[in-house]
């Protein structure tokens, strides 16, 4: 007669990470391309909302006024 094994259920101690699991599911992350890709275009869309945040307003762009020959 074969002997059952008695696992730990998987709601047992719920709110206690398992570390193995969540260090083998950061490893599948770390190496799919399409985590980096993402990384990468949040870093450049977060540096582009703080480069328009901190640029300065030079109080928009100033008329050009034509001259004899181009007015109409």
């Amino acid at each position: 007669m074969r002997m059952a094994h008695m696992h730990k259920p998987n709601w047992v101690h719920w709110h206690k990470p398992d570390w193995h699991a969540m260090g083998t599911r950061l490893s599948h992350v770390a190496h799919d391309p399409r985590f980096w890709a993402g990384l990468a275009l949040t870093i450049l869309l977060g540096a582009m909302i703080l480069a328009t945040i901190f640029s300065k307003y030079s109080g928009g762009a100033t008329p050009v006024v034509p001259i004899y020959p181009y007015v109409p």
